[in-house]
């Protein structure tokens, strides 16, 4: 009642409501909202993201699929809510793929990396099914899924929604819209909608990544040599020397087992219980010092290195999507700069043509003077006339001499080859150029047209990216900083447990050193 109160249209009328309009403008009140509320839904899926906007998705399982016979694959078993579906690594590919078409202006979260050349020369049935590279992946996929989540465009994509829909097959999807109407290039749609590009952005033209022309915005420069900076921090830098520590770890661990084993066969050995309980108290903390080093390899792995490796492939993405930026401002300048030369061509051909109508209008007047006697005698008296057309047809009764007959041949001699230089001469020399010169006229206007909606367009479209762009690089600088913030403190977390383990055991093989008697 308070809200309708607020809202009452006769709260500064004298007239005192009734209570039978009262309560009927409640439940009209009441029944507006809730048919606002209601929505369909065109999936389950798309329910449940609408209904929990905070819900993550997660892989609970990574198993192989011998569906359709074969050697079979391995499907992730993606969960979200109370719906399961599977889906396999190259699906996974493939609408990374897709989303990078259909959002170019965002930064697509990266997706684990394919199996390296040297794994499938070795044994390609082992690296499908290697459980260390499923594990990897069974993971890094859910922080792929859980990204996509946390950006609004991508969640309320459809093809994403599907993605998540067991309802629905793939294969099904990359066949249908939008997937099906993306151009093959995502410089020859809008930023927003590549799948529904205007008829004008077929006449954009695709410039050449190599090209520097482009007057680049300064903070996409500075965020670009920083992205490029950080990439190469972390995969030069971090991430060998964490290879280097990881390896050295495992060599540590190894050698620790060993390093157990002979203290307790040596405290077997020997005779004086106070020594033997050191020694003994001595290898079972080498032991479990072992067991904590292979603990904090795998948490390593797990919380630092794929985080890590992940930031570096954001730093790629993040890239990607700036070039996108500049390639979108460059073409505008492209068509620009060809929409000036064609119009700068065009004023040459009209000029040319104005000047051959101009010379073709004296040729004609000056024509016209010597005719004049040549149409006197031709005037000719009729009889004239008939004599002259007998003598004709009497010289056409009689056939040529034998003579005119070798002149004949002898004129249609013809060197070997002559033909073919004379279509090649007659390819070559424009036997019509007034009419060449009015075609290219009419090409060109027509180009202009095209050009003139082509620079409409190329600008919008360059304004709204970088817009777009300056939007998602935001966002995505703060992720970075917080993904950076949760790799150092899952790194400090990692070496303070185990460096806390591994102190509780040597204070106890202290205190039972302290203990022999001398």
């Amino acid at each position: 009642m308070a809200d309708f109160e607020d809202n009452n249209p006769f709260a500064d009328s004298d007239r005192p409501m009734s209570d039978t309009e009262s309560h009927n403008d409640v439940d009209a009140q009441i029944a507006t909202e809730s048919q606002a509320t209601r929505r369909h839904f065109a999936s389950r899926i798309e329910h449940i993201l609408e209904e929990f906007p905070d819900i993550t998705a997660q892989i609970i399982d990574a198993g192989k699929n011998r569906e359709g016979g074969g050697s079979g694959y391995i499907a992730y078993t993606i969960r979200i809510d109370n719906v399961s579906t599977r889906r396999r690594y190259s699906e996974f590919e493939s609408l990374r793929a897709c989303l990078e078409k259909m959002f170019p202006t965002e930064v697509i979260p990266p997706i684990p990396e394919k199996h390296s050349m040297t794994d499938y020369a070795a044994s390609p049935t082992k690296a499908k099914e290697d459980v260390n590279i499923i594990q990897h992946r069974q993971r890094m996929l859910t922080v792929f899924l859980n990204r996509c989540l946390r950006n609004p465009r991508i969640r309320g994509c459809s093809v994403f929604q599907r993605f998540l829909d067991p309802n629905v097959s793939w294969s099904e999807v990359l066949n249908d819209s939008p997937v099906i109407d993306l151009p093959k290039s995502v410089l020859k749609a809008p930023p927003t909608q590549p799948w529904n590009p205007t008829p004008a952005h077929q006449y954009l033209p695709i410039p050449s990544g190599s090209s520097k022309k482009v007057v680049a915005d300064p903070s996409f420069v500075a965020m670009e040599e920083n992205s490029k900076e950080y990439e190469a921090v972390i995969s030069n830098g971090l991430e060998k020397v964490n290879r280097r520590l990881l390896k050295h770890l495992r060599s540590l661990s190894t050698d620790l087992s060993a390093l157990g084993a002979a203290y307790n066969a040596y405290s077997l050995s020997e005779s004086i219980p106070d020594v033997s309980a050191a020694l003994e108290r001595t290898g079972q903390a080498v032991d479990s010092g072992f067991l904590n080093t292979k603990e904090l390899v795998d948490s390593l792995s797990s919380s630092f290195s794929e985080p890590l490796a992940e930031s570096a492939q954001m730093a790629t993405a993040t890239r990607s999507v700036l070039r996108y930026a500049r390639q979108r401002q460059l073409q505008y300048e492209q068509t620009a700069e060809s929409l000036a030369q064609k119009k700068g061509l065009l004023e040459t051909l009209e000029n040319s043509e104005a000047q051959a109508e101009r010379i073709n209008s004296v040729l004609r007047q000056n024509s016209r003077e010597p005719s004049e006697p040549l149409r006197a005698e031709s005037v000719l008296p009729a009889d004239s006339a008939d004599r002259e057309t007998e003598t004709e047809a009497s010289v056409e009764q009689f056939p040529p001499t034998h003579a005119e007959s070798n002149v004949s041949k002898k004129a249609s001699f013809k060197f070997p080859g002559i033909n073919k230089l004379n279509d090649a001469l007659h390819g070559i020399i424009d036997h019509d150029p007034e009419a060449t010169r009015r075609n290219t006229i009419g090409k060109t206007r027509e180009q202009i047209s095209q050009l003139q909606e082509a620079v409409v367009v190329a600008k919008e479209d360059s304004e709204k990216t970088k817009e777009l762009v300056k939007e998602g690089l935001m966002d995505s600088h703060k992720t970075k900083l917080n993904d950076l913030r949760a790799i150092m403190i899952a790194f400090a977390k990692c070496q303070l447990e185990w460096s806390k383990a591994n102190a509780s055991l040597w204070r106890e093989v202290q205190e039972q050193a302290e203990k022999i008697s001398i």
